[in-house]
């Protein structure tokens, strides 16, 4: 298992840091438009995780609109490619 790791609870949607060690994570919102042209970035939550503690992601800070497609970004400490992005659908 990654250090850090999406799960998600009912529609939310949760990245939890799954080491003993504290991380630093900051969780973006990235919405793009046609051609994956970059629309906006949006900083949702910013904080140091100790073991076993999450970030919550409410789904309804992350809807997007018909005409868009939007990733969820991670950046801070210790990440594999696994945690760094997930497609919101």
């Amino acid at each position: 298992m990654p250090p850090l790791a999406w799960i998600t609870d009912g529609t939310d949607l949760i990245l939890r840091n799954y080491s003993d060690q504290s991380i630093t994570a900051s969780v973006w919102l990235v919405r793009y438009g046609p051609g994956r042209q970059m629309r906006s970035a949006a900083l949702l939550s910013q904080q140091t995780l100790t073991g076993g503690e999450r970030i919550t992601v409410p789904r309804e800070d992350i809807a997007v609109s018909p005409d868009e497609t939007a990733k969820l970004l991670v950046t801070g400490d210790a990440f594999t490619p696994l945690t760094q992005a997930l497609d919101v659908e």
